[in-house]
């Protein structure tokens, strides 16, 4: 997994994929790799609230250190919920929920986490900010601003996942989950949506629609016929 994500080499680097397959951990060692080798950068870490950072990035990172015999509590900055390593490389976690927040400090790299949870007005100012690389990372369950604003229109874009330059990732991607971990994701396979996007880590329908299967026209059909008016309208 580390190692597919490492071949993206663009200034904008997506990846998403099914659940199970270690795209946020992957994401994270990455950064490390990236803060112990360069020297007084800055790297944020972005997610949609606190309490989803702490119970995420934020551990992954304790892991990965402590895992390497790297932590060092007096590196740690639980205030600022950041982290000072060695070569005055900072990596800082941020939650944003309002626009306002986001005019701060440039940085060198950004990683928004299940980005998908984020307004566009606040990925866009982040995004605009960062000067060298960004991550993005998420499950592909339905439509948001990645899909309309970047794909097709960033140039230097890496796009793992369905219509991408490389495939998605998925639990089979993944080596260290544990037999239990694959039997458990697996036996939703009768489940169609949740198999498609946690499962093969292609884009799913939000779960609850009326009409399913359905895509934007730029007119419609001259054979189509009306069949109801006002507030409960439609065509065939």
């Amino acid at each position: 997994m580390h190692r597919k994500i490492l071949k993206l080499k663009a200034a904008i680097r997506a990846i998403s994929g099914g659940t199970g397959a270690s795209k946020t951990y992957s994401i994270m060692e990455i950064l490390v790799d990236y803060a112990q080798s360069n020297r007084n950068k800055r790297i944020d870490v972005v997610s949609e609230s606190f309490p989803h950072l702490e119970a995420g990035t934020m551990e992954d990172l304790k892991n990965i250190l402590k895992d390497r015999d790297y932590w060092n509590d007096k590196l740690w900055n639980e205030t600022k919920h950041l982290y000072s390593f060695e070569t005055n490389t900072h990596l800082k976690f941020i939650s944003f929920d309002k626009l306002g927040k986001t005019h701060g400090p440039r940085r060198d790299i950004l990683f928004l986490n299940e980005c998908n949870f984020l307004p566009w007005n606040i990925a866009d100012q982040l995004i605009t900010r960062t000067r060298e690389i960004v991550f993005l990372d998420w499950n592909p369950s339905e439509d948001f601003w990645f899909y309309n604003e970047i794909l097709g229109k960033v140039k230097n874009l890496d796009f793992m996942g369905e219509g991408g330059n490389y495939p998605p990732l998925t639990f089979l991607d993944n080596e260290a989950l544990s037999k239990n971990e694959l039997d458990k994701i697996e036996s939703h396979k009768h489940n169609k949506n949740w198999w498609r996007v946690y499962g093969l880590g292609l884009k799913g329908e939000i779960e609850g629609l009326i009409y399913t299967n359905w895509k934007i026209i730029d007119e419609i059909p001259h054979e189509a016929r009306l069949e109801r008016r006002w507030l409960d309208f439609g065509y065939t």
